[in-house]
């Protein structure tokens, strides 16, 4: 457990060196997302491919596998690590989309709840970090950067599309929001979810053993 944790700080120190372009496209979106506020279900996407995906790339740049095969640490605990590292972007992505939905909120109404935003926002960092990590770990940044951009532009693009019809279309959204009460959807997201990380996990486990590290 210790070098999963130190493995994930290890990620988040060389964050820092990608944190100013991300952190430009961030300011853009937040500006872009006063306007209009669908633009705020892409927080989870763009989290997954401007964070997690970048810093697996710049450590992909810098050999990680070299470095992985010289350290004391098994092949599990890096592949979990970069699950951990997901998971943590991703809260961290909800509380600034709760943060931005409140500022965007005040400065044009938005109709459409929260909660609505959390749960698109958690379908798609679970869709986002269970198919990066395993296309980076098998076909490497270089050969992986097309099949990553596709999935960033379908899990960017469907949520938005999915909050503008239900900004669009108030019966569809009192549908969905009867739908979260009456059935517990947050839960069977949740449960879904963490099938799917699990069996992403499975899969990258996996894929990183038959891996050849130098």
């Amino acid at each position: 457990m210790e070098n999963i944790i130190n493995l994930t700080k290890m990620s988040f120190n060389n964050l820092t060196s990608i944190l100013k372009n991300t952190g430009i496209v961030l300011l853009i979106w937040l500006v872009i997302a006063i306007i209009n506020p669908s633009f705020l279900s892409m927080l989870f996407a763009m989290g997954g491919y401007l964070l997690l995906y970048q810093i697996m790339a710049y450590e992909d740049m810098y050999k990680i596998d070299n470095l992985i095969s010289s350290l004391p640490v098994k092949k599990s605990e890096y592949v979990i690590s970069r699950y951990v590292l997901g998971i943590t972007i991703s809260v961290i992505s909800i509380i600034f989309l709760t943060i931005f939905y409140l500022i965007t909120n005040m400065i044009n109404s938005n109709n459409i709840p929260l909660d609505i935003y959390i749960l698109i926002g958690v379908i798609s960092s679970v869709i986002s970090i269970s198919t990066i990590i395993p296309i980076v770990i098998k076909f490497g940044v270089t050969k992986g950067r097309l099949i990553v951009l596709i999935i960033f532009m379908l899990i960017g693009g469907l949520p938005m599309g999915i909050v503008g019809i239900l900004g669009e279309e108030p019966q569809i959204l009192k549908l969905s929001l009867s739908m979260v009460d009456k059935f517990g959807l947050p839960l069977i997201v949740l449960s879904l979810g963490f099938v799917i990380l699990l069996i992403s996990i499975t899969i990258s486990l996996k894929l990183y053993n038959k891996k050849e590290l130098i």
